[in-house]
């Protein structure tokens, strides 16, 4: 599966840079949990929980994909 492990590795930065993009928001905004109705914060974590939602899916059937 080295297509899969490949797209992986990429998708693993890309999570690691919303993380990141999270911690920022949360640092300007001292919000340690929640919102608290910061849009800036709700929408960074939102990205970030978006991608970790949709992405685990994706390549579990890109695996199947491949092996099929």
């Amino acid at each position: 599966m080295p297509v899969t492990a490949i797209y992986a590795a990429i998708l693993t930065v890309i999570v690691f840079v919303l993380a990141q993009l999270v911690i920022v928001a949360r640092t300007k905004t001292t919000i340690a949990l929640g919102d608290q109705g910061d849009i800036r914060l709700l929408e960074a974590s939102r990205r970030q929980m978006n991608f970790v939602e949709n992405v685990p899916m994706t390549l579990i059937l890109m695996m199947l994909a491949e092996t099929g």
